[in-house]
């Protein structure tokens, strides 16, 4: 379902939140820390702080639609991915070297958009949960007359 340049997209440094709403659509959300795209790239797992997935983790066992908007802070260039929570696990050192890849990347976008890495580094990025999320519709979200047309 992506294509090789929004899977390089969500693997590298773009800004991304987690957001799932309640039986009584209340909703909640959560910053992500990292993604990694299947190989069959029709499953993404997206990286919680630990104590930020607190928040969502019940929500998705429950109600499975998740949205994750990623978004490049340097350009504003942005993916809606809408799908369903398929599982979740706590995030491993295998895991830790994607996240610490990400962070850098991050920090480089960061600093691009002016807002200094040093400040950003008061991020916390672990532990971590990895969340996977089978894909179900991507929408181009970068501001302009395109914005939420259907990939």
């Amino acid at each position: 379902m992506l294509n090789q340049e929004w899977s390089e997209f969500l693997e590298n440094g773009v800004a991304m939140t987690l957001s799932c709403c309640d039986s009584e659509l209340k909703s909640k959300g959560a910053r992500c820390i990292g993604a990694v795209v299947g190989l069959d790239r029709k499953t993404v797992t997206f990286y919680i702080q630990k104590d930020s997935a607190l928040r969502v983790l019940p929500i998705l066992k429950e109600q499975t639609h998740v949205a994750v908007v990623a978004s490049l802070p340097s350009t504003y260039k942005t993916l809606q991915v809408k799908g369903s929570y398929l599982s979740h696990r706590e995030a491993d050192s295998r895991d830790r070297i994607i996240l610490e890849r990400y962070r850098e990347l991050f920090f480089a976008e960061t600093d691009k958009a002016g807002v200094p890495s040093q400040v950003m580094r008061l991020m916390v990025t672990f532990p971590a949960i990895a969340v996977d999320v089978e894909i179900t519709q991507l929408f181009l979200s970068t501001p302009g007359q395109d914005a939420g047309t259907p990939l």
